[in-house]
């Protein structure tokens, strides 16, 4: 672990001056409301490289102890690539970033990956060793331990001012007026958040309507879902259909929701509600629109427009705003291109895209930046839903 020390102390300071110079000073990202959700982020990475100076400094994880750190590098990872999908944003107002720190972020890269070699290095030893946390330093100076130390409660700390400077004492004085008052929105109050997704089929709209509608062929298409079952049978003028929707997150650990179509006209657009009341799911009171729009080529374009709320207040919506619902845009996307090629490819089965593997990575890049399709390929992006915001993706 001695090696690890060393290459995380170098890559404290770098980060140090990234935070102080390019952060802090040139971008102003801790001081100006269009860059909260990277100044979050950026508490959030404060906080996990903060454990790790202050584990790597003392302690040593054998056995079963070191999935006890996965969380820790888990949560890293995940505000790093997130910082990475949103900053150039958040930094538009200042001419997005530097040279300069495009360059120590490189730089810094490959110090992390020494680190995380180094880490794994030591790992492996302890693995084979008896389930144990030990108080055991390596064996460095020991005004460099301390000043290790230092630097993790410092880093911990600026974390926790960053994400709500007031937030502690409202809390101690147990004033939930203050309290609600203290603690920053996890996103701005005008930031668009419905799910759109579209694409253009070469079938008419009996077809995509009975691929669509029909829960039998619609789970076929829709990663979302693993099963979907009736609570009750259509009725015969197909107004009203009564949904149980059943998602596997991993084998053994499902979600269930409800869900009901209402045919507001007939093979030109069905409205629908879901809701959850399962303790898992995020979303609940959600409700869409799916819309069939004969082209003059005579193609159809099938657009499905929604929103839902999330639980477990601002926290549940800040996660959602950054992770979640990205991701189910995408998962959405993902799922209408399998229904294009259903309809469009003859032999194409939808099971062959249904591993969720795949899904990761083609999801990434996404997330990354990576260009939106061209319709007639499937699109899919977090915004207003508005024909105007479409008129400008065209």
């Amino acid at each position: 672990m001695v090696t690890a020390f060393w290459i995380l102390l170098v890559v404290a300071h770098l980060g140090a001056l990234d935070v102080l110079v390019f952060h802090a000073w040139q971008a102003k990202v801790p001081f100006r409301a269009s860059s909260r959700t990277e100044a979050r982020l950026h508490a959030v990475r404060h906080i996990a490289y903060g454990l790790q100076f202050l584990w790597i400094a003392h302690l040593q994880w054998h056995g079963w102890a070191l999935l006890l750190l996965l969380p820790l590098y888990v949560v890293d990872v995940l505000a790093a690539w997130t910082d990475v999908w949103v900053e150039n944003d958040s930094r538009a107002e200042v001419g997005g970033l530097q040279r300069g720190e495009y360059l120590l972020h490189i730089i810094l890269s490959f110090l992390v990956g020494g680190y995380a070699m180094a880490v794994a290095q030591a790992a492996t030893g302890w693995w084979h060793e008896p389930t144990a946390i030990l108080w055991a330093a390596p064996a460095v100076p020991e005004l460099a331990r301390t000043y290790m130390t230092v630097m993790g409660a410092s880093a911990i700390g600026l974390g926790l001012w960053d994400f709500m400077p007031d937030h502690w004492l409202a809390f101690l004085a147990l004033d939930r007026k203050r309290l609600g008052e203290h603690v920053p929105s996890p996103m701005p109050l005008k930031t668009p958040k419905r799910i759109v997704t579209e694409v253009v089929l070469k079938a008419n709209a009996q077809d995509v309507w009975d691929r669509t509608i029909d829960a039998a062929n619609h789970v076929q298409w829709d990663l979302r879902f693993d099963e979907i079952q009736y609570l009750s049978q259509p009725s015969a003028d197909d107004e009203t259909r009564e949904l149980l929707y059943i998602t596997r997150i991993v084998p053994g650990i499902a979600i269930q929701g409800t869900g009901s179509y209402r045919n507001t006209d007939h093979l030109r657009s069905s409205a629908f509600r879901f809701d959850s009341d399962d303790p898992k799911s995020l979303m609940h009171n959600g409700k869409g629109v799916w819309t069939y729009m004969p082209q003059d080529d005579g193609t159809l374009l099938f657009r499905s427009v929604y929103d839902y709320d999330a639980r477990f207040g601002w926290p549940g919506a800040w996660f959602d705003h950054l992770m979640f619902r990205p991701l189910l845009s995408l998962a959405t996307e993902w799922s209408f291109e399998t229904l294009r090629r259903w309809l469009d490819e003859p032999g194409f089965a939808p099971a062959s895209r249904s591993d969720r593997a795949s899904f990761v990575r083609f999801a990434i890049p996404r997330l990354l930046g990576a260009a939106l399709p061209k319709l007639p390929f499937a699109r899919g992006w977090v915004g207003s839903g508005t024909l105007e915001e479409r008129r400008e993706l065209v």
